[in-house]
């Protein structure tokens, strides 16, 4: 393997040397990408510096590697250059890509050079069309969804969705539905979580679902019902969607919608129906359902297995002795993992790191 790797590199760097331009491009940014990755930044930029160094040329591969060599600098505190790589790259694509624009605002708010952060932001929103500007926007609210500043990301997102009728939008639309829940602010989310589906035409099935569990857990059942049946409408086999209804059939004790859900759960997928639907609600924290389900596994299914995973749930909520009964109970039936998770289980008490409830 490593003999094929060393001569496809061979061969890279025999066409990055060659004649012909196009192909000297995008053999040298592929070679400049893989120097990176190993965190070779030298030979990195030696390829790198080659694939962009026509400055005519706009290529994707070109267009890259002056982002690339930005970051290479970036990273090597060579402040100057990582600027005149991301001045560079907005040039050729002459102040008009989102993406590239996103970048070169971020970094000088990265570098503490906020003015020229506000004056790049400012002139790009007048010199990019529509959809182009509120994808800037947008991106500037992911920023600082990821700098953790809920207000400033909910300002960038509500100025992209303003005048917005692109498909990226119904993304804005859900970041500004999660920064509603986030502050507590339902009618705000349910807003946003409408417009999400409206911007896809009710149409989208992960729309459908996000406004469908919105409603479930804020109790509203009927309109909960409602939204994630159109889901079903759209896909007839959405098995997540049928156990999301199967959690609001449970929630409101509607037993003739549980038995018929279930039913067509397994008519989708038949194996493991109890186990699998145990492990669903233990990891959407659902503990009362992952404990029906799991037992229901055990006691109907005789799935010994399923002795493990309630186990795990119950140490993970602190029921340390109804853990290890459980585990007992399956070593006897011959799971190895539960011999494995016992003696885990015997080193992290020798460290005193487990509190039975």
């Amino acid at each position: 393997k490593d003999k094929k790797y060393d001569e496809s590199i061979q061969a890279l760097d025999k066409i990055a040397k060659g004649t012909e331009k196009e192909y000297v491009i995008k053999a040298s940014y592929q070679l400049g990408s893989f120097y990176l990755s190993e965190k070779n930044y030298e030979t990195a930029k030696k390829y790198l510096l080659v694939s962009s160094g026509d400055s005519t040329s706009k290529t994707p591969e070109s267009l890259e590697s002056l982002y690339k060599l930005a970051n290479i600098y970036f990273q090597e505190k060579d402040l100057t250059n990582a600027e005149k790589y991301l001045i560079e790259v907005n040039k050729r694509t002459e102040n008009k890509d989102a993406g590239y624009l996103t970048d070169l605002i971020v970094y000088y708010l990265e570098t503490n050079q906020v003015s020229k952060a506000d004056a790049k932001y400012k002139s790009a929103m007048q010199s990019l069309g529509k959809e182009q500007a509120a994808v800037l926007t947008s991106y500037m609210g992911e920023y600082y969804v990821n700098k953790n500043d809920l207000v400033k990301a909910q300002s960038y997102f509500s100025e992209a969705i303003k005048d917005s009728t692109s498909k990226g939008s119904a993304a804005t639309a859900f970041r500004l539905g999660q920064i509603a829940i986030a502050n507590g602010n339902k009618a705000e989310a349910e807003k946003y979580f409408i417009m999400m589906n409206e911007k896809t035409e009710w149409k989208d099935e992960e729309a459908l679902k996000v406004l469908g569990i919105f409603y479930l857990d804020t109790q509203n059942y009927d309109k909960a019902e409602e939204t994630l049946k159109k889901g079903m409408v759209l896909n007839p086999k959405n098995l997540e969607v049928r156990v999301i209804l199967l959690e609001l059939y449970e929630t409101k004790n509607d037993q003739n919608s549980v038995t018929r859900i279930i039913s067509e759960i397994k008519a989708i997928q038949p194996v493991a129906v109890n186990k699998n639907l145990g492990i669903y609600f233990a990891e959407a924290g659902n503990i009362n359902l992952a404990e029906k389900y799991l037992r229901k596994a055990i006691n109907e299914d005789k799935d010994n297995t399923s002795k493990v995973t309630l186990a795990i749930v119950y140490y993970n909520i602190g029921k340390i002795v109804e853990a290890k009964g459980l585990l007992n109970e399956a070593s006897k039936n011959g799971v190895k993992e539960a011999d494995e998770i016992l003696q885990q289980i015997k080193e992290e008490e020798s460290k005193g790191n487990t509190t039975a409830k």
